[in-house]
């Protein structure tokens, strides 16, 4: 900015026009704006630069002032007429008067901004001489300018409010990669951790197809762990078979796994898809393996593993006869549901459980059986423990969804007992309903 002393004028209106360079893409609502300068007035001045030779002002700051003074009915505003020493610096002045309101710029409209002024500057401003300039931090500046890596898709996503800043930041690990940006931005309620998902297990994708494409170059056969695991119980692992990968691979069985790993790395598993051709002599094959003879362990857990699908199909055709014509009696069923159901739920839902019967408790990990002791301690109370788990188990659901068919079953039965849903509430069952 240059040092000429700023004028302060009452300027007509017409007179006053956008500035090129406006970084505000939308005005926003300006009705409450409307109204203040209707019955106060301007009480903050325009700034706006000095007329040109038509004898028009652009104005850096005051946009929708000028606007809402116009549908105010005023004929003038007060303006403060300022010389700014070349572009940028009337971009800077405007983000430093727009992203310190309460009602200030978009996301994307502040890292476009920022990234024309560095283009004036040719490159050559620093991000800290831009925090400095705007009145933010550094990060601040940093942020927004990596978000400008991302494809009109999301950036669009994040101006309209569809994705969140911290989801944008997210999507520019994986800017990369344009086709998964666009099935991420396509998903409702994204969020941090299923891009970061999204993200891993997409280079996991890579690095297999490039293990894999290695090996088929070379000759080798190779299948995927979808596969493998729909096979597993026919195929072994050379390993498994005591044959060494080298004597194996030119054996028409030869397949060579390929699985992820977490960190984005590979492991290569050799296989036999056809154990059967080296058990014996074979003109196809010069590998014999013998049969091995179980050992004890072996046979112990062969009868165990009989022994358990015996006793399980005992059990399902006794049950399944008892609930034929039976009646069984609903407190002993309720019970042995309230109790199964305590022990398989989430921590998430016990602790809400806990928390609405207001069970104390001293150990900083809550256990199934302070619940259990709750019921033990007063049996009448199990219809009370019935319903908390499943307010903490919808309540649970209701995070993610109000339409979650778990949460209006939830919400309906509330409504009978006589609950009163917030006008919020009520509103989405209305959009669920629709």
């Amino acid at each position: 900015m240059t040092d000429t002393i700023d004028q302060l004028l009452d300027i007509d209106l017409d007179r006053l026009v956008a500035h090129p360079r406006n970084v505000r893409r939308s005005l926003g609502d300006i009705t409450d704006l409307t109204r203040s300068i209707r019955d106060r007035g301007i009480e903050t001045p325009l700034v706006v630069l000095p007329a040109d030779g038509a004898g028009v002002h652009h104005i850096v700051a005051g946009h929708r002032r000028r606007a809402a003074a116009e549908a105010a009915g005023l004929a003038t505003v007060p303006c403060v007429v300022r010389d700014y020493l070349d572009e940028a610096d009337v971009l800077l002045a405007m983000l430093a008067e727009n992203t310190q309101r309460s009602d200030g710029l978009n996301i994307v409209d502040e890292a476009q901004a920022l990234a024309a002024v560095i283009d004036l500057r040719s490159g050559t401003v620093s991000a800290r001489k831009l925090a400095t300039a705007v009145g933010h931090s550094e990060n601040w500046v940093r942020s927004r300018l990596a978000l400008l890596t991302l494809p009109d898709v999301a950036l669009d996503a994040l101006h309209d409010g569809t994705i969140t800043l911290d989801v944008a930041n997210a999507l520019t690990a994986v800017v990369e990669w344009p086709e998964l940006v666009d099935e991420l931005v396509a998903q409702r309620n994204l969020t941090v951790w299923q891009v970061e998902s999204a993200q891993r297990a997409h280079v996991a994708r890579l690095a297999v197809q490039t293990a894999t494409d290695a090996l088929t170059a070379a000759g080798v056969v190779t299948a995927d762990e979808v596969t493998w695991r729909e096979n597993q119980r026919t195929w072994k692992t050379l390993d498994d078979l005591g044959i060494a990968p080298d004597a194996h691979r030119t054996e028409a069985c030869h397949t060579v796994v390929v699985k992820s790993r977490y960190d984005g790395t590979t492991v290569e598993i050799p296989v036999c898809v056809e154990p059967k051709r080296h058990r014996g002599r074979n003109p196809d094959s010069d590998i014999v393996v013998a049969p091995a003879e179980p050992t004890d362990e072996q046979r112990a857990a062969t009868i165990d593993r009989r022994e358990r699908r015996i006793a399980a199909d005992a059990r399902t055709a006794w049950l399944a006869e008892r609930l034929t014509g039976r009646r069984i009696p609903a407190t002993d069923a309720l019970e042995l549901a309230v109790a199964t159901w305590l022990d398989t739920c989430s921590h998430a839902v016990l602790e809400r459980t806990a928390s609405l019967l207001g069970i104390e408790r001293d150990e900083s990990y809550l256990q199934p059986r302070l619940v259990h002791d709750h019921i033990a301690a007063d049996p009448k109370r199990l219809t009370a423990v019935a319903v908390a788990l499943v307010a903490a188990h919808a309540d649970d659901h209701a995070r993610q969804s109000l339409t979650d068919p778990v949460v209006a079953r939830y919400l309906d039965a509330l409504d009978q007992l006589g609950y009163q849903p917030t006008d919020w509430e009520h509103a989405q069952r209305l959009v669920r309903a629709a």
